[in-house]
């Protein structure tokens, strides 16, 4: 029998329960606390694949039968499946870029430990140069190197495709490249193939390139677009060896804003102590198709790659282009979706993202994990990139990481 005062105590207790609203809702809440808490005990565990791993290793590795397999930064696994047949398209015009691309194709073949069993190259070049090197770097792959169609075109104005001319398998899974692809992520040629597997619906899978103009702008609001501007006075050209821009000297941000004039020798690009882009080309080139812009596109690309992560910087996702025009420089496309729908009756870009994807209803994905670079599109080069040291960068990094 409890003693008086203990019931006291106790009615005092619930009386002062009743009369305190803040004291009523804290037991509440910890009454709704411990109730959920017994259901997550009792639930059984669903894992994120990346919750699985401690250590995550991005990168090639082999499942228990052998095949290519890629664990994707999150920690999902892709294992192509054997039935799908993945090979590359390559448009080959010039062999200075070309060599650079080839590079990262050979690393992405079957026997390297990548998922390409095949390489198609396509070209319109007419220089005994160009041709030369492309015959070399067939004859270096023979078993999986092919020279597809070789067109003498009477003009750059005249509609051509990588596509037109090529006895395309429709049941194979093609990776069209521009032979300007300088730089091609580890992680790229395996998003895309997973990525097109995953999801029927939309016409093709773009890589997420570097120098693409709708996707440039989207860099840049990601903060993947760093100030740079031309060197005015250029050092005397020199063999280059370092693509890293640490060791560039800074200049001051110009105090009447960009003024579009380069020197007409070989130079750098330099970055601006500034902490945005006013004073740089990206401010000033609306539709990001300049070579001004290309150039300060390409430098930041080498500066997020000296950055421990810089260039997960990149990644935005998966982005639709709801039928914006955007150039088609690396593309994941079905054998069976390019023979209903060629010849391609005008420029390529326009007519798979704009034409045809209007007409199917069916929309151009861009999968941020594929991180791709093209050097130069249209006239970029002619226009003034090739005065530029972008592309011994290029090469200077693909001699230490293509490998």
């Amino acid at each position: 029998m409890s003693s008086p005062t203990a019931n006291y105590k106790y009615q005092a207790l619930g009386t002062h329960l009743k009369t305190n609203r803040k004291l009523q809702g804290l037991l509440g809440a910890l009454g709704i606390f411990v109730l959920f808490a017994g259901i997550w005990a009792l639930a059984p565990r669903v894992h994120h694949p990346s919750s699985q791993h401690a250590n995550i290793v991005p990168g090639r590795s082999k499942d228990a039968e052998g095949n290519p397999a890629w664990t994707f930064a999150d920690g999902t696994v892709f294992v192509k499946p054997k039935e799908v047949a993945v090979h590359a398209l390559v448009f080959w015009e010039t062999w200075e870029s070309g060599v650079v691309g080839e590079c990262y194709l050979r690393r992405n073949l079957v026997k390297n430990g990548g998922l390409l069993e095949k390489v198609i190259f396509v070209t319109t070049a007419k220089d005994p140069g160009d041709l030369a090197a492309l015959e070399k770097v067939i004859k270096s792959e023979p078993e999986v190197y092919q020279h597809g169609v070789t067109r003498h075109m009477a003009s750059r104005g005249v509609p051509h495709s990588a596509w037109d001319g090529i006895e395309l398998d429709p049941e194979v899974l093609y990776i069209k490249l521009d032979s300007t692809i300088t730089y091609i992520s580890d992680a790229a040629i395996p998003a895309l193939v997973q990525h097109r597997l995953a999801h029927k619906a939309p016409l093709m899978i773009s890589a997420n390139t570097i120098n693409n103009p709708p996707l440039s702008q989207l860099h840049a609001r990601l903060g993947a677009v760093r100030p740079f501007l031309p060197e005015p006075l250029p050092p005397k050209p020199t063999p280059l060896t370092n693509w890293r821009t640490s060791s560039l000297p800074l200049l001051p941000p110009p105090k009447a804003g960009y003024t579009p004039k380069a020197p007409k020798s070989h130079h750098r690009w330099l970055p601006v102590n500034a902490t945005n882009l006013d004073s740089t080309p990206a401010r000033y080139d609306g539709d990001w198709t300049g070579w001004e812009v290309a150039a300060q596109a390409h430098y930041s690309f080498f500066q997020n790659a000296e950055i421990a992560g810089g260039l997960a910087g990149y990644n935005f996702g998966a982005w639709d282009m709801e039928y914006e025009r955007l150039g088609v420089g690396m593309v994941a496309l079905w054998g069976k979706d390019a023979v209903e729908h060629l010849p391609v009756n005008r420029d390529e870009a326009g007519f798979w993202t704009v034409d045809i994807s209007k007409k199917l209803k069916r929309h151009v994905i861009v999968d941020g994990r594929a991180l791709a670079a093209l050097y130069a599109f249209g006239t970029q080069e002619e226009d003034g990139l090739k005065r530029t040291d972008v592309l011994q960068r290029y090469k200077a990094f693909a001699k230490e990481f293509c490998v």
